[in-house]
């Protein structure tokens, strides 16, 4: 009963929302590079097997198949032990499910579904935040083709009312209250509605600076819109 409880647990999780920067820890999933993965130290963990083992099969299974197959679906990465750095490999969802063929039994199964699962959710929201970043860069390239915004200072007021608007501050106070550094993304960091409401700004802003409305009025007319 215990082990039915805790692989049902697992399978659960795939209903949580996540974000770039957080993945689905619980189930080892994680985004790099644009792409949703899972780490062999995780797989370890979650099908109760010794990394050194895992690695081995990966290791095995690299060398049945082509290079670049290989090289787009694994991906050299590291975690941490009491401070130390140990290697590791993220895999893809292909990747994944090459290596977890060989992972039988009722509770494998389960957790191949989640992983497989939130493998994919993952994948969704990087490709749904991915097509997003548009709407920034449309309103930037409107506000430099208008001379709108014409300095670093102007972009970065520009995002600091869009940021305040949105999220209640600006970008810097913003990225301190997340514990990021200064080059830090606060999008990867958003959950999916208040991405939804950034985008939706910026969509709004470039329209507003295309119909002659100064920064002030952009603000206002954004805020009502967007926290009606």
């Amino acid at each position: 009963m215990e082990t039915e409880a805790k692989v049902k647990s697992q399978v659960e999780l795939i209903t949580a929302e996540p974000t770039i920067a957080g993945g689905i820890p619980e189930l080892g999933v994680i985004a790099r590079n644009g792409q949703a993965m899972v780490s062999s130290n995780a797989l370890a963990k979650i099908f109760g097997k010794r990394h050194d083992n895992v690695l081995r099969d990966i290791e095995r299974a690299r060398a049945d198949m082509p290079e670049d197959y290989a090289h787009l679906n694994f991906e050299a990465c590291y975690y941490k032990v009491n401070g130390r750095k140990r290697k590791a490999v993220a895999m893809t969802l292909d990747g994944f499910a090459i290596i977890a063929m060989g992972f039988t039994g009722k509770k494998a199964m389960s957790f191949k579904i989640a992983i497989m699962a939130a493998l994919r959710q993952l994948a969704g929201v990087i490709q749904t935040r991915q097509l997003g970043k548009s709407s920034y860069k449309d309103a930037c390239g409107t506000g430099r083709s208008l001379g709108l915004l014409r300095s670093p200072i102007e972009y970065a007021a520009e995002a600091n009312m869009i940021y305040t608007v949105v999220l209640g501050d600006k970008a810097s106070r913003l990225k301190a209250k997340m514990g990021l550094p200064p080059n830090g993304s606060i999008r990867d960091n958003l959950d999916d509605a208040n991405l939804d409401r950034l985008d939706r700004a910026h969509v709004l802003d470039d329209e507003l600076m295309r119909a002659g409305f100064d920064h002030y009025e952009r603000a206002a007319i954004v805020r009502r819109a967007i926290n009606p």
